[in-house]
């Protein structure tokens, strides 16, 4: 019989006050069998009128609000999808979020966003930084404090 995925856990959180999702990377990167998702909350005030299916299978973007994926393993990754074109680690870098020439980047793609390998020594609060950080830089809406991260484990 195959083993089904739990529920997924949503943690809201605020920049200042990591620890329950940094303590669910911990978790994770002991015993790898799942990934947490991470992104920013618009501010309430905000219209957020979705495009068109059509106008989003023809824009060559990601999503409005940058997404991010981070997956722990053996070579733990990190993705963030967004909407602001190619050559992201370029612009990421001239808004003082630097990636390191020594982590490789597996894909810097319009719509399907950067992907990049993270180094052993980084620690989960390091990686979680680095995530709001350029979740920050990437955004193109007023978002909230409030951050989201849904925790998934496939057992």
């Amino acid at each position: 019989m195959a083993s089904r995925a739990r529920p997924a856990e949503l943690i809201e959180f605020e920049r200042a006050d990591l620890s329950m999702v940094v303590e669910e990377m911990r978790s994770l990167t002991e015993r790898p069998d799942g990934w947490i998702n991470i992104e920013p909350t618009i501010r309430d005030d905000v219209d957020l009128t979705p495009r068109s299916p059509l106008a989003a299978f023809l824009a060559n973007r990601g999503p409005v609000l940058p997404f991010a994926t981070w997956i722990p393993g053996p070579v733990a990754t990190l993705g963030i999808e967004h909407s602001t074109g190619p050559k992201v680690a370029a612009r990421l870098a001239d808004n003082g979020v630097v990636i390191p020439n020594a982590w490789p980047i597996k894909q810097d793609h319009p719509r399907r966003g950067l992907v990049v390998e993270l180094p052993d020594e980084l620690t989960p609060e390091a990686v979680l930084e680095l995530v709001l950080d350029a979740g920050t830089a990437l955004v193109e809406l007023p978002i909230d404090t409030i951050w989201s991260a849904v925790i998934h484990r496939r057992r």
